[in-house]
């Protein structure tokens, strides 16, 4: 596996999971389950009274923030929960910052800790379908549809506003590659909203079809705060 490297921004939270125990990490792992959206809003409210209560609410968001994050970088590499967890404890050995490094002597606990956070299903299936959905040379950010009036003049040396052209521009907003933001305009008129419009309609049909013929699979793209 390539080796990792940790983004400063989440080298604090991640060096936190020493203050953990072992049923700490497991209560982590737990909270995990409930999907990226859900995570950090019931750590919060459990924490006064949880097993990890000694971290400050600040602590706590730079934990769970760190550790979604994990996931997702997890979810496009192959490699195992263990592999995963040796490479992110590596590089947490190797960091320059004294106060965020793993000892040598807490990098096994370390890693076992890790890999009980690592382990929620329901969120490294989420992350791999994410991971999987921008798997193209463009994918859409957002969009905005901006309606405008344009006049036209009259012909002669002093020419006048005698009628008006009604206009739509959609701008749209996409990645390309992993994370280069471009843009591009479309002129639209109100038969192109209208076949828009059905398109989006029948898009949203079809995909209802495949849930409903599905049920044994989890479906993401469909709906949902995970799925967006």
């Amino acid at each position: 596996m390539k080796e990792l490297w940790i983004p400063e921004r989440r080298r604090a939270g991640l060096s936190l999971i020493q203050n953990l125990n072992v049923a700490a990490a497991r209560d982590i792992c737990t909270l995990m389950e409930r999907g990226a959206e859900s995570a950090l809003r019931e750590a919060q409210a459990l924490r006064p009274n949880s097993s990890f209560a000694s971290l400050s609410a600040e602590e706590l968001e730079s934990l769970v923030s760190a550790v979604v994050e994990l996931y997702r970088v997890w979810a496009g590499r192959d490699a195992s929960v263990q592999e995963f967890a040796e490479g992110i404890t590596e590089a947490m050995l190797g960091l320059e910052e004294e106060k965020y490094r793993v000892p040598d002597s807490n990098s096994e606990e370390f890693q076992q800790k890790l890999e009980i956070i690592l382990g929620a299903e329901e969120m490294s299936l989420t992350s791999k379908a994410k991971n999987i959905a921008i798997q193209d040379e463009r994918t859409f950010c957002s969009a905005r549809i901006m309606t405008e009036l344009r006049p036209v003049f009259s012909d002669g040396s002093t020419p006048q506003p005698r009628a008006m052209v009604l206009a739509h521009r959609l701008k749209i907003k996409y990645h390309a590659g992993s994370s280069e933001h471009k843009e591009f305009y479309l002129a639209l008129d109100t038969e192109d909203l209208k076949e828009l419009r059905k398109l989006i309609d029948r898009a949203e049909a079809e995909a209802k079809s495949l849930e409903s013929i599905l049920p044994d699979f989890h479906l993401f793209g469909v709906g949902g705060p995970d799925t967006k």
